[in-house]
């Protein structure tokens, strides 16, 4: 007769390499976002197709500073411009300038999330 073969898992390395991997997470997603809102907001600035007669507008647009964790499901920050008549302008599609600024960003943004990962995961240990 064979012996009998046991094996126990223990979780507390487990649950404390998953913890080191949010964190990560959290800081590295963090740091995306304020890159991609960054770019965002440049590109928003130099690439509209405005008039800029008394600069409030342009001067206007900005970062929003990141709110919320990626592993609460609640990272947020965005592009805003603050001047009052900054919606009508951005309603106009010869004159949009957050819209356009997003997708003249969007490949540059995917590449910031991937790096992001791959830091995260490394930072992480896994």
């Amino acid at each position: 007769m064979l012996p009998a073969v046991t094996y126990q898992l223990d979780a507390r390395s487990l649950r404390a390499d998953i913890r080191r991997l949010e964190r990560a997470l959290d800081d590295e997603l963090e740091a995306c976002v304020v890159r991609v809102t960054e770019d965002v907001a440049f590109s928003a600035k130099v690439l509209h197709g405005f008039v800029n007669r008394s600069g409030r507008l342009e001067g206007s647009i900005s970062p929003t500073r990141p709110v919320g964790a990626f592993t609460r499901d609640t990272l947020m920050a965005t592009v805003t411009a603050s001047a009052t008549y900054a919606e009508f302008v951005e309603r106009r599609a010869d004159l949009a300038f957050l819209g356009p600024a997003w997708a003249a960003n969007e490949a540059r943004a995917e590449q910031h999330l991937e790096d992001a990962l791959e830091r995260a995961v490394k930072r992480s240990g896994w």
